[in-house]
């Protein structure tokens, strides 16, 4: 156990505490949602950062940080949508996310019984920070209790953009896949 893995670790312990803060009648609630969501997502950079710098990568840390990121993401986007948040076409964008990443959990697996290793790309890091910044979007408009604003249009349309790369990176993990013979 090191630092960074603490870090990964603490954006799991911070998951259901978001989660919690959902049910919460208080509209200071919705302000630590989005405070606690920023802290996590800060971790994410964090964490590989740290892990990079002072040599504390592990395999543990490797499995660990895109389990982190998927609960934060898939969560918030079930809790969001469980409010009544999200527009019709924000609640498809965020089950194409879940999606995604249940996929992703799968070919990882599939591929990993076959040796074959799938590293992390760069546009992948690119799709999660969408994902967080969509969010975050998402949750300080959510805090305003505003959905008719023009932060909420932007958060629903960072959210739609974020889908997109989610479903790209997928794509490109698949096609990665197959070139190395997993099918």
């Amino acid at each position: 156990m090191n630092f960074a893995n603490i870090l990964t670790l603490s954006r799991i312990v911070m998951v259901p505490i978001v989660a919690v803060l959902f049910f919460v009648p208080f509209d200071d609630a919705r302000w630590a949602i989005l405070t606690i969501f920023l802290i996590a997502s800060v971790t994410d950079f964090f964490d590989g950062y740290v892990a990079r710098q002072f040599n504390q990568e592990t395999a543990f840390g490797r499995m660990l940080d895109p389990i982190a990121d998927k609960l934060l993401v898939a969560v918030t986007l079930m809790l969001l949508i469980n409010a009544g948040f999200l527009n019709v076409f924000a609640v498809i964008a965020a089950v194409v996310i879940i999606c995604r990443e249940i996929f992703m959990s799968g070919l990882r697996e599939f591929t990993a019984g076959q040796q074959i290793s799938l590293p992390v790309t760069m546009l992948a890091k690119g799709k999660t920070t969408a994902q967080f910044a969509a969010l975050l979007l998402l949750l300080l408009s959510y805090a305003e209790q505003g959905q008719t604003s023009y932060l909420y249009i932007l958060a629903q349309i960072s959210l739609i953009v974020a889908s997109v790369l989610t479903v790209i990176t997928a794509v490109d993990y698949w096609r990665a896949a197959k070139h190395q013979g997993a099918f």
